[in-house]
């Protein structure tokens, strides 16, 4: 029994590196999506015992929902969604794999009629758990990814309020305080986005943002440059 569960675990490992392989091929995901691939991902990386299969099952779902043409149609299958914020909520779960979700749902999210869909099965709360990962065990690629997404959904300014409300804001500072330029840059670009609600402006100030930006404007990054002063004229 104990030689089947170790074959079993490899043959999983290959069957989620094959999908996950074939997904970095654009040409592949519609395919991926009306035959059942997507299908398949999901309950992978929800059974499958082996960390690294839960990874390449989750990659493999990033990279078909980096086609915005089928968001729509990925957010309508039964459990995908579901699959996916429970993942990223669930601290217990393997941290690559976390980040990998975070990255899919921030793809889906880039399509704003996916919205509504996807914040009732309560990826906010998810995101912002992941996002407080950084701040807990200094988890760039955690951070970044929420921020990710946290910014796609931002685009929607009705969620705005509720961001804030759950502690995004103090998280999104810190993150920005990172020394990664591609961390600060997903920070401050996700800042920025609530901003576009105004009364939420003095709470992005009263939430300590003018240090780390008085710091980055010295940055010889062109683009957290840009960034710095986008936030400061949407701030003044």
């Amino acid at each position: 029994a104990r030689g089947r569960r170790v074959r079993n675990f490899r043959e999983i490992r290959e069957i989620t590196f094959g999908l996950a392989d074939i997904s970095t091929d654009r040409n592949i995901h519609e395919r991926l999506v009306k035959k059942g691939g997507v299908d398949t991902l999901i309950n992978l990386l929800d059974t499958a015992q082996d960390p690294e299969a839960q990874q390449f099952a989750a990659l493999a779902l990033a990279n078909t929902s980096s086609t915005g043409s089928l968001c729509d149609d990925i957010v309508k299958l039964e459990g995908v969604v579901a699959g996916l914020i429970q993942y990223v909520g669930n601290a217990e779960r393997d941290s690559i794999g976390r980040q990998y979700c975070a990255m899919a749902l921030g793809n889906l999210l880039s399509e704003q009629s996916t919205h509504e869909e996807i914040t009732k099965l309560g990826c906010i709360d998810a995101l912002i758990k992941m996002l407080a990962n950084f701040s807990v065990g200094r988890d760039l690629e955690a951070g970044k990814n929420a921020a990710f997404a946290i910014s796609n959904l931002s685009s929607s300014r009705c969620y705005h309020d509720e961001i804030v409300e759950k502690g995004a804001l103090p998280l999104l500072v810190a993150l920005s305080c990172s020394e990664d330029p591609d961390t600060q840059r997903q920070a401050l670009f996700t800042i920025r986005g609530l901003c576009g609600t105004a009364r939420i402006r003095l709470k992005v100030i009263e939430n300590g943002v003018l240090d780390p930006l008085i710091l980055m404007a010295r940055s010889k990054e062109i683009d957290i440059i840009r960034e710095v002063s986008s936030l400061l004229n949407c701030l003044s």
